[in-house]
């Protein structure tokens, strides 16, 4: 919900300046909004991430930061970790004039623990700030073969709805279902998603990515909308 001053009188531009109070809910900590009023472009860092913003134990990520619009002028980016014993970040870096992109690496502290996060931010001066969640986990996807076996999708090819099916003593924390573009299509996180009907009515045809996140593990799937 967007509450605007009480001056507001249905111009936008009358809220240049201004303070504005954004209220909104989230379970997930990466989640933020931010209301800028302009009149011309919006300065803002993009964090690129890998499809499932998973990191290994003692392992390491490259990162691509994106600057947009390019820069007239160098800039300075550096880097924030909620969780500095579960992912740290890299210095600050020198973004060139003319250069939209840099590429960094975001990497498991010594000693984290398997299932921890940490959310990491990308922050310049003048620049809308990038934030996102990163997780240790000991896999990419590749789970024990009775795990695999034992959370199937069905019908798969399906048209309308699934139902994921759940026959181990582990939870489903989350589900997220990815396009063959990388985007995040449907991200699920309340309580077990075990033995769950998941309704994909409003997507085209196609093939798509699920990604679960079982026990501090990862396990991916193909799914078929037909």
């Amino acid at each position: 919900w967007l509450i605007a001053p009480a001056s507001w009188a249905g111009d936008w531009s009358s809220l240049k300046g201004q303070d504005i109070e954004f209220w909104y809910f989230t379970d997930h900590p990466s989640y933020s909004a931010v209301v800028k009023i302009t009149t011309g472009q919006i300065d803002r860092l993009v964090i690129n991430t890998p499809y499932f913003n998973t990191i290994l134990p003692d392992d390491s990520v490259l990162i691509e930061l994106e600057v947009m619009p390019t820069p007239e002028e160098d800039i300075i980016v550096s880097f924030s970790t909620s969780n500095p014993s579960c992912i740290t970040v890299p210095a600050p870096i020198t973004i060139l004039t003319g250069s939209s992109t840099a590429n960094v690496y975001f990497a498991a502290a010594d000693g984290a623990e398997v299932g921890c996060e940490s959310v990491v931010e990308a922050i310049s001066n003048g620049y809308i700030t990038s934030r996102i969640t990163m997780r240790v986990l000991d896999n990419y996807g590749i789970e024990e073969v009775d795990l695999s076996k034992a959370i199937t999708t069905y019908p798969n090819p399906c048209s309308g709805k699934f139902m994921l099916s759940n026959t181990s003593n582990k939870k489903i924390q989350e589900v997220v279902m990815y396009d063959l573009s990388g985007n995040a299509i449907i991200d699920l996180r309340e309580g077990d998603l075990s033995n769950m009907e998941i309704d994909v009515t409003h997507l085209p045809a196609g093939i798509y990515f699920l990604r679960m996140f079982v026990g501090g593990k990862v396990l991916t799937s193909k799914l078929i909308i037909e």
